[in-house]
């Protein structure tokens, strides 16, 4: 897939423009639009003074994050979009025919309850597109992309895995992180793929086959690659109205983890 198109949503936050700086240099040539949600205020007496305090908020994020990409020899688009933000956003990601929508996970550098905020949490159960997610303990994002990881545990097909790897890191090198229960299948279906695709991946060692195990194996890495669960995503496109009920069975366990623990941003696709 090529990513001619990607939105990435702001907010006043330094998390939210470090997310918009990481999807300029993950996707770099492809138009970016930031956008920012206002929130639907309710009530006369406060109506316009109150909508008019959110709406110069979304703006001020929209012009520093513009700023920042600017630098980065971007010339991004730019929209402020009213609703509840999951919603706002999502409709405008659609209207645009975006390839990946990119996010902070929390607004803050200290995480939520849940370690991924409410509004990047309906984003993630219930954008179609690949989504880059800026993690909590995310890195300030690099200037290019380095080391990138695969992660592979036999929930989604290998090929794209890698080809979406090798689209995005160009020079970079690629490894490979095996994590299944049957880890002796897993690995030789990986190398398989890595050989018909002609893409050379280093396999790193995970001890216990344990999701904490793979996080340290991830650390240092500049960015993650992993897969919804390949059925659910398949069922959900042809019957899109079983994405809310199955939205969030479209993650296997392994996926909801890294969006909390990785330490570097991870990509769904």
């Amino acid at each position: 897939m090529r990513y001619r198109r990607v939105v990435s949503a702001v907010q006043k936050s330094k998390r939210a423009l470090d997310a918009a700086i990481l999807a300029a240099r993950v996707f770099r040539g492809a138009e970016i639009h930031l956008v920012s949600a206002v929130y639907p205020v309710h009530g006369r007496a406060t109506y316009m003074r109150v909508r008019r305090r959110l709406e110069d908020l979304a703006r001020a994020a929209l012009e520093e994050a513009a700023k920042a990409l600017e630098s980065e020899g971007v010339q991004p688009i730019k929209a402020v979009v009213y609703g509840k933000p999951h919603k706002a956003i999502l409709k405008y990601v659609s209207e645009v025919r975006a390839d990946a929508l990119a996010i902070a996970s929390a607004s803050t550098l200290t995480p939520p309850p849940g370690l991924i905020g409410s509004t990047a949490s309906k984003l993630v159960l219930r954008c179609r597109r690949p989504i880059l997610v800026y993690t909590p303990a995310s890195p300030p994002p690099p200037k290019a992309l380095s080391d990138v990881v695969v992660v592979f545990d036999r929930k989604h097909p290998m090929e794209e895995l890698l080809l979406t790897a090798k689209r995005l890191a160009r020079e970079a090198r690629i490894s490979l992180a095996i994590l299944a229960a049957d880890r002796e299948a897993a690995t030789r279906e990986a190398l398989e793929a890595s050989r018909r695709t002609g893409i050379k991946a280093d396999v790193l060692p995970i001890r216990g086959g344990a999701p904490d195990k793979l996080i340290d194996v991830l650390k240092g890495a500049d960015l993650i690659i992993v897969g919804r669960h390949a059925v659910v995503r398949e069922i959900t496109r042809i019957l899109p109205f079983l994405d809310r009920v199955m939205g969030r069975r479209s993650f296997t366990d392994l996926g909801l983890s890294l969006l909390s623990l990785s330490p570097a941003p991870v990509l769904i696709i």
